[in-house]
């Protein structure tokens, strides 16, 4: 779920999720999210490797606006 600080809700109209593993030399794979209800989505990828893959995050809130979120996500074995 997505909100800004201070808790209102506000409508995102697209989510695109990719992974990479670049100790492995894996580009980014691109993640299918499918929305399930208001702010709320889905979805799922299978990786080839385990490792610290990063995974990239964007959200637009609105036309012409885009949020990047970044994590490392341990995928073990």
């Amino acid at each position: 779920m997505f909100s800004p600080p201070g808790g209102a809700i506000t409508p995102v109209e697209a989510v695109t999720v990719r992974m990479e593993l670049p100790s492995r030399g894996v580009p980014m794979i691109p993640v299918r999210m499918t929305e399930i209800g208001a702010n709320h989505w889905t979805g799922v990828v299978k990786l080839p490797f385990a490792g610290d893959w990063s995974m990239e995050v964007l959200v637009s809130p609105g036309e012409n606006r885009q949020v990047r979120f970044v994590s490392q996500m341990p995928i073990r074995g």
